[in-house]
């Protein structure tokens, strides 16, 4: 295409020169000769105007259609006017006529070049049509070309996309199998893990489509007694069986073939005759066409897990059948279990309670101080016994002897709490019975000692009135103050024991009938030793250790400070008071604030300083107290003191 440019341009260019040579050069010759007849008045080339115009009207005649054919028409036409005016007597002469002839015929020798631009423009459009031939069978050579690189581009683009296509199937099938390699081999860890699990847990048999075994662990080879290769191709049937496992794999091969897995507990006995338990499960594995490839079968001895719920049955039946009452709680005190005989000592039933806090049985008769102790033992992980009074349904009072504890988990963490309560109100009543009997008693030995010494008058009530006065100054409890008031009343006990004649002396005792006397002390520890019941075993206390003194220097032991018991360091304090206070055949009475005065002195040395100041700080109620039972001489009506 760019040679048959260039062709066509050279084409032009040459056609151009020719033609300015033929057309331009032809006339520009003509104007010449017609400028240079003007210009001499055909004075001396008169022929040649004649040969100038018949060449013009040639030349215009040859080049008709032209822009030189119209020049030489123009320049003949004004050959002519020019001729007629520079010489109106001008003609056509026969000799110019004849030259024009010569110069006419001799035109197309003149003008071959002419003849030869075209002869050479026809060669050159010849070979520009032959180019253009070849310039478009090129063209289309080029076009089918490109077509064809089209379609080659297509086709690959087309292979490109396919080739990636099937690269990333490529890929995604080896990535998909990458993920079923680690799949797995993640399930075969697993496997293995598992396996491995079981060698701790079950004895573990892999048995082939026959029930032959065909891999088995340590744990199964040591359940039997037998080494691997003992047991390796044969069945469970063709090892020593017991009747019950025999059984028992009938039933698996049973259950296998029909395609289900099978789970059972075996009993059987081992060696020395004990029954035991196994538990069998075994696993098929099948085929996608549904045959069977293996079984795994896992044996757990389960023995000490049945004797457990075998424990665990009696336990209950012997809760359920219990004469005690039985409550478990939660935690956080939620009633969740109640006996029968709950039910029948309260009146309430498992389903009105269930959920609700033991306190509903509370009658507000036992102290805050129990319960509070009783749930800082038990919360602690310890164990609580006591005696509670409660309330029932009806609004009935009884009595329970309670043990209470928590039970823990394997964490140590208390999760719930149980008490067993057994009825004890027959028995309180019983006990309250005999507690009178005994306080009558008492009350009998205290007026037996104050009729055996009949200046002493009401001196055991003020002793036993004091008494509880201090010991509830000093943080004691009510019952403790009352057993302390019962017993004090013993305190002088011993002196049923010492001689009338001392007893009894109106003047001052001698140094040996004082040593008799104080031997009243121990004798009265004497008469009241073994005795049952908290009131006399504290009366026993007190009559020994009532006359020790704070410094050491008391009797009958010489008793130190603290080593002297608290009961007898309260009775000390009272029988020394009342003793100033009263009025004795060898002294007169002292006023109280003088008797008060000589405890505050005596502390530190005689009494307990702190049970002292007490004492005096609890004036005004001693002193109603001296008031209330001033001596009386009149000792034949005992009913003040019985009623006492």
């Amino acid at each position: 295409m760019k040679a048959l440019g260039n062709l066509e341009f050279s084409r032009k260019t040459l056609s151009s020169i020719l033609r300015f040579f033929t057309d331009w050069i032809g006339a520009l010759i003509t104007i010449g000769v017609c400028i240079c007849t003007v210009a001499s008045k055909h004075t001396v080339y008169d022929h040649q105007i004649d040969h100038l115009l018949i060449v013009s009207i040639a030349f215009a005649a040859f080049h008709r259609g032209t822009l030189a054919g119209l020049i030489s028409a123009a320049i003949a036409a004004l050959t002519l006017g020019l001729g007629a005016i520079a010489d109106p007597e001008w003609q056509f002469s026969s000799e110019g006529f004849a030259d024009g002839v010569v110069i006419f015929l001799s035109l197309p020798m003149v003008f071959s070049a002419g003849s030869l631009r075209r002869t050479v423009l026809r060669s050159i459009d010849e070979k520009l049509a032959l180019e253009r031939r070849h310039s478009e069978e090129l063209g289309e050579a080029l076009d089918r070309a490109r077509q064809a690189e089209a379609s080659l581009a297509e086709l690959n683009r087309n292979l490109e996309e396919a080739v990636a296509s099937r690269t990333k199937e490529i890929q995604q099938a080896i990535t998909a199998l990458m993920d079923t390699e680690e799949e797995l081999r993640a399930a075969n860890l697993e496997s293995g893990f598992l396996l491995r699990a079981l060698d701790y847990h079950a004895a573990t048999i892999v048995m082939d489509p026959q029930f032959k075994i065909r891999h088995a662990n340590q744990k199964f080879l040591d359940m039997r007694g037998l080494s691997l290769e003992d047991v390796i191709g044969k069945t469970p049937l063709d090892l020593q069986c017991s009747p019950g496992q025999a059984t028992a794999f009938s039933a698996i091969s049973t259950e296998i073939l029909a395609g289900r897995a099978f789970h059972q507990e075996v009993p059987i006995k081992d060696d020395d005759g004990r029954a035991c338990w196994l538990d069998w499960t075994v696993v098929p594995e099948f085929d996608a066409s549904g045959n069977l490839l293996r079984s795994v079968g896992m044996i757990i001895d389960i023995s000490e897990r049945k004797r457990g719920e075998e424990e665990l049955v009696q336990f209950s039946r012997a809760v359920w059948q219990s004469p005690a009452s039985v409550v478990i709680t939660d935690r956080d005190g939620a009633i969740q279990y109640v006996n029968p005989t709950f039910e029948e000592v309260t009146g309430y039933t498992l389903k009105e309670v269930l959920g609700k806090n033991p306190r509903v049985l509370k009658s507000g008769k036992t102290e805050d101080e129990i319960y509070e102790g009783m749930w800082r033992a038990i919360a602690s992980g310890g164990e609580w016994k006591g005696e509670l009074c409660n309330r029932k349904k009806s609004g009935e009072l009884f009595w329970e002897h309670a043990s209470i504890s928590g039970i823990q988990d394997d964490h140590g963490e208390i999760i719930s709490f149980v008490a067993v309560k057994i009825d004890i109100t027959a028995q309180k009543q019983a006990q309250e019975e005999i507690e009178a009997s005994h306080l009558e008693v008492v009350k009998r030995l205290a007026l037996a000692t104050e009729f055996r010494d009949d200046d002493t008058g009401a001196h055991v009530q003020r002793i036993g009135y004091f008494a509880a006065a201090l010991g509830e100054a000093c943080g004691l409890s009510e019952m403790e103050c009352e057993t302390l008031s019962w017993a004090s009343a013993l305190h002088d006990i011993g002196k049923l024991a010492i001689p009338d004649s001392i007893l009894l002396k109106r003047g001052k005792l001698t140094e040996e009938e004082y040593a008799v006397m104080q031997t009243h002390a121990a004798l009265g520890a004497k008469m009241l030793e073994g005795g049952r019941g908290p009131i006399l075993e504290q009366a026993e206390v007190i009559a020994r250790t009532h006359h020790e003194k704070w410094d050491g220097s008391g009797y009958p032991a010489g008793l130190k400070g603290k080593d002297i018991p608290l009961v007898g360091r309260i009775v000390a304090i009272c029988d020394v008071f009342d003793a100033l206070t009263s009025e004795r055949p060898y002294k007169r009475a002292w006023p109280f604030g003088e008797a008060m005065a000589e405890i505050e002195r005596c502390a530190g040395t005689h009494f307990d300083p702190h049970l002292a100041k007490l004492f005096v700080a609890n004036r005004s109620r001693i002193q109603l107290i001296l008031q209330m039972l001033a001596d009386r001489k009149d000792r034949n009506d005992e009913s003040d003191l019985l009623a006492a």
